[in-house]
């Protein structure tokens, strides 16, 4: 690992609510440990006193449950993924700070509903799509940067989402979408 990697590493890991192995069905026990280990040694060498044990689910993504998903509070998606599905985060309401990564076209339905703890969330300018209540009832998001590459956003997208405006582009599909809506919007 470079320097400026255990940096980053490190910086993510000292904030994360809790830590999810989501392929350790792919590998033997082992290899989760040496990933446990190598995060905690990590975070050690930069001189955190946060270290992960107990606070570790290990199981694969489409198990995960309710229960789990209350609890996170960071989330930072694979540079792979290209959409995110329906409900996916769906009532995590410790939830507060989600990186989505380039790749991404689709936000699906209801993906962030509920998520209250949800303040800002910037979407890459691959995002094409938002599906129908994707961030309703993100009660304390007040912030949300959509791209001028957005051409679709569903019904009831921001329903509950009393404290928000809408950063975006002049004269772009999301200009529009707020104006109809009656939601705030500062051009960017």
């Amino acid at each position: 690992l470079s320097k400026s990697a255990g940096y980053i590493l490190a910086s993510q890991a000292c904030v994360a609510g809790r830590l999810v192995l989501s392929k350790t069905q792919f590998a033997d026990k082992s290899a989760a440990d040496r990933t446990v280990n190598l995060i905690n040694a990590v975070l050690r060498s930069h001189g955190s006193r946060r270290r992960f044990e107990n606070d570790i689910i290990s199981k694969p993504w489409e198990e995960l449950t309710d229960a789990d998903c209350e609890e996170l509070e960071t989330v930072k998606l694979s540079d792979n993924i290209v959409g995110i599905g329906c409900g996916a985060f769906l009532y995590c309401s410790k939830l507060k700070n989600v990186t989505i990564p380039e790749k991404v076209t689709k936000i699906g339905s209801n993906t962030f509903k509920g998520c209250t703890s949800l303040e800002s969330v910037t979407l890459p300018s691959s995002v094409k799509v938002i599906r129908y209540g994707a961030f309703s009832w993100c009660s304390n998001l007040s912030s949300i940067t959509i791209p001028s590459s957005v051409t679709e956003i569903g019904d009831d997208v921001f329903v509950g989402c009393e404290k928000l405006i809408i950063r975006c582009c002049s004269g772009s599909y999301a200009e529009k979408y707020a104006k109809e809506n009656c939601i705030p919007f500062e051009a960017i």
